[in-house]
């Protein structure tokens, strides 16, 4: 088996991990419970991206076999998904970076998985207060008070890594030779910054909102966990 077809795998267990990341583990919250903070801001974000995400990441594993000329695919795969030719295919292999960004978009899951079952029924995606609405300090909680949106970052930076490094289909495959496909890149980083921007700005609505109505309780956990999203650091 040729190396480059280790990458199929590996591109399938990062987009799983994401796709585990981005998907809501309970069903929705009535609006009421979301009066305290308002609509939700991210909800539709982190769906666009698990649908791009999914799209990018099939479309490589088919440049890759493609590419590699396996048994089956049509000539015409490559010609519309490897502008540069086939001749690419030596450039589209495993780097440091790529197993980097893996690695993030894997751990992420882990991490967000960790955060689901820790919260249970009061882990969703739109922000919400439910009246037997608990304060918990346990598990990934006693690290940083807003580990979920730490796991998501994790994610998001694993996935540029995977899929804008060296070695990646859209560098390497003429993707970004084109006007409109640099553009569709450059939306797709921005997109990604505004949802680290809306995700800082909504741990500080969550702890204003949680100081609130626990008050003291609040108080002496941010004490004990001062950090939001990276320990010793923020």
């Amino acid at each position: 088996m040729q190396p480059i077809l280790l990458k199929a795998p590996l591109l399938l267990a990062g987009a799983f991990g994401v796709h585990i990341g981005l998907t809501d583990p309970n069903p929705s919250v009535p609006r009421t419970d979301m009066q305290r903070f308002g609509v939700s801001d991210i909800a539709s974000q982190t769906q666009k991206w698990q649908t791009l995400l999914t799209r990018v990441s099939c479309c490589e594993i088919l440049a890759i076999l493609a590419a590699l000329q396996i048994k089956g695919m049509p000539d015409w795969l490559a010609h519309y998904l490897i502008p540069r030719g086939t001749v690419v295919v030596d450039h589209l292999h495993i780097t440091p970076i790529f197993i980097t960004g893996i690695l993030l978009q894997v751990l992420g899951a882990a991490f967000r998985i960790a955060c689901y079952r820790t919260l249970g029924r009061h882990f969703t995606y739109v922000l919400s207060m439910r009246e037997d609405h608990k304060l918990v300090t346990a598990g990934p909680y006693s690290i940083v008070r807003h580990p979920s949106y730490t796991a998501l970052i994790m994610q998001y930076i694993g996935t540029l890594m995977v899929h804008l490094g060296e070695g990646s289909w859209l560098i390497e495959g003429g993707i970004l030779d084109s006007v409109v496909g640099r553009i569709a890149m450059g939306a797709w980083v921005a997109d990604a910054i505004a949802l680290w921007i809306m995700m800082i700005s909504r741990t500080d609505r969550e702890d204003r909102t949680l100081k609130e109505k626990f008050g003291a309780q609040w108080v002496q956990w941010s004490k004990q966990t001062p950090y939001r999203l990276v320990p010793g650091i923020y």
